[in-house]
């Protein structure tokens, strides 16, 4: 049994494809659609390349409806030349179903309009959301995802830990969207001057973005894996949600890759909840282009929080980020970093095992 996830540059955002291929063949879950036009290039050989092998996307996780994650999902809805039918399930939060299952009232429109390609079909966006199209594909169960559920594809058990009710109440409240800029950013402050050493010592401030505190995270295990899927998740949620699946510092998680939330923000990742968590291994999806990101504040917690410094940590991204650690890094901690690119951006589990260069 192999367990492969193709984390595709996104550019700012996430769009990963986790497939797992054993005797009964391959399931594909995909993560996100990321944005931009490389991304959705991308997706659309992917959604080809699955059809023609005669496989499914088994499940398509929306985490949330930030751009920089579902956008490559619209345009990939927005183009009636792929083939949507191979998706067979649908997890997707969106704001009518959030306000619906929680009994609540909602205010204006939350719809997500599409315009179709089809050149038939010019500009008709009237009526067309992406909520229209999931439900003409009768894939979208519209069950209300948040912690604890779980469910399986293949071999593969999917255990919710984020959002929590709290969350997906709080967005139901205050409704938004982060939309993608097209905009570049100059000047980016960044913390990659600071040994991790002295950002370990900063204190946590927990990201209070309504959006990211809805983001689906989930853990993902098979027979001989196991794997963390944080989104864009607030880690006290995660917290919770290990805890009451009875994970704790003398009870710890392991896992053997964790996709670091929020694009290694500092905002997103806390001592607290990596001191019930036993991982060597952290995949990183951003360009690096936004917000800092990724911030090395955040690595500091993950490494510095590891009990066992004789294993290294290793980092990979899907971006060639080689300015991040400094040498005194290097010489205090067991660090290394790997960049995706140069594997396909593929991370294999299984019969291959990552280790240090």
């Amino acid at each position: 049994m192999v367990v492969q996830l193709k984390v595709f540059p996104a550019n700012k955002g996430d769009a990963i494809l986790i497939s797992n291929t054993n005797e009964e063949g391959t399931q594909n879950i995909l993560v996100d659609g990321g944005t931009g036009r490389e991304i959705y290039r991308i997706l659309k050989e992917e959604f080809k390349r699955i059809k023609s092998e005669n496989e499914f996307i088994d499940l398509l996780i929306v985490t949330h409806c930030d751009d920089d994650h579902i956008k490559g999902i619209i345009d990939i809805f927005q183009d009636t030349n792929v083939d949507k039918t191979i998706i067979k399930e649908v997890w997707f939060n969106s704001g009518e179903l959030i306000a619906e299952r929680l009994e609540e009232k909602i205010e204006g429109n939350r719809d997500i309009p599409l315009t179709l390609n089809n050149s038939k079909e010019k500009s008709v966006t009237q009526g067309i959301t992406l909520e229209t199209e999931l439900e003409k594909l009768n894939c979208w169960s519209k069950t209300l995802v948040r912690g604890l559920l779980e469910s399986k594809i293949g071999d593969m058990k999917l255990t919710v830990l984020s959002p929590n009710e709290k969350g997906l109440r709080k967005l139901n409240k205050k409704w938004e969207r982060e939309r993608d800029s097209n905009k570049q950013q100059s000047g980016i402050k960044t913390d990659y001057e600071i040994p991790m050493i002295d950002l370990f010592t900063n204190k946590f401030e927990e990201d209070k973005g309504v959006p990211n505190g809805s983001s689906i995270a989930f853990l993902l295990e098979t027979e001989e894996n196991k794997i963390l899927m944080l989104g864009d998740s607030h880690p006290s949620v995660i917290e919770e949600s290990l805890s009451d699946l009875g994970y704790s510092s003398q009870n710890k998680l392991k896992v053997d890759v964790v996709k670091v939330s929020h694009h290694g923000s500092k905002h997103n990742t806390c001592e607290s909840l990596f001191n019930i968590i036993d991982c060597q291994n952290y995949i990183v999806s951003t360009d690096g282009k936004s917000h800092g990101h990724p911030n090395k504040e955040c690595f500091s917690r993950i490494v510095c929080t590891r009990q066992n410094q004789q294993e290294y940590t290793n980092f990979y991204f899907n971006y060639n980020l080689k300015n991040i650690f400094l040498k005194k890094d290097h010489d205090d901690f067991k660090i290394n970093s790997h960049y995706l690119s140069e594997n396909g951006y593929i991370y294999e589990l299984g019969e291959k095992t990552y280790g240090y260069l």
